[in-house]
């Protein structure tokens, strides 16, 4: 199979005057001002994602029925997956880059310490060693996977803690104000967890 060439293609614009070129420089501000506030909200929503609360891994949600061993792990992958994100290095919050190996040689990273932040952002969540371990055995495969090595794991929930620091009257309940947006409820969000693919 030929190889694919990813192209960008841009429309053909002129101005009313072809001796004043000024609208190129205020076409590109306005380019630039779009993807600069389109970058701010992408990872403003993944740091409320980061907020999710690890109560809904055992929420009864609309059903009123505790979830099943099956539902209750599948919830739990997703919330990790919501705390600990894989993101694009090139933009990614340094000061949250989950810790990891660097191999000497080649300078690749390895070893990601997945597991050990889950263990962390769940220890101050207030839960119990027995359950903490139930956590990082379900989420185990997913947060050890391989990622790309332009790739990081970015600690999201930390992000969200600090956040919380600096922002009056902000919680973990507050960030349904937007989320209810893509999610539409706490109990709908559950829902859809528990419902069969």
């Amino acid at each position: 199979m030929p190889e694919t060439t990813q192209r960008a293609y841009t429309l053909r614009l002129q101005g009313q005057n072809p001796e004043n070129a000024s609208w190129r420089e205020a076409l590109w501000k306005t380019h630039e001002t779009v993807n600069r506030g389109a970058k701010a909200f992408g990872d403003w929503l993944l740091t409320l994602r980061g907020g999710l609360d690890h109560s809904l891994a055992d929420d009864k949600g609309v059903s009123g029925q505790p979830p099943t061993e099956e539902q209750r792990k599948q919830r739990r992958i997703l919330l990790a997956l919501s705390w600990l994100t894989v993101e694009s290095e090139n933009g990614a919050p340094q000061e949250y880059i989950v810790p990891h190996d660097r191999d000497e040689i080649s300078g690749t990273r390895r070893n990601w310490k997945t597991i050990e932040a889950l263990r962390e952002i769940l220890k101050n969540r207030g839960c119990r060693d027995d359950e903490i371990e139930s956590w990082c055995h379900d989420c185990k495969p997913s947060l050890t996977s391989a990622i790309r090595k332009d790739a990081v794991w970015v600690n999201r929930s930390k992000a969200f803690d600090n956040a919380v620091k600096s922002i009056p009257y902000f919680s973990r309940e507050e960030i349904w104000d937007l989320l209810h947006r893509f999610f539409v409820s706490q109990k709908k969000w559950t829902f859809a967890l528990s419902s069969p693919n």
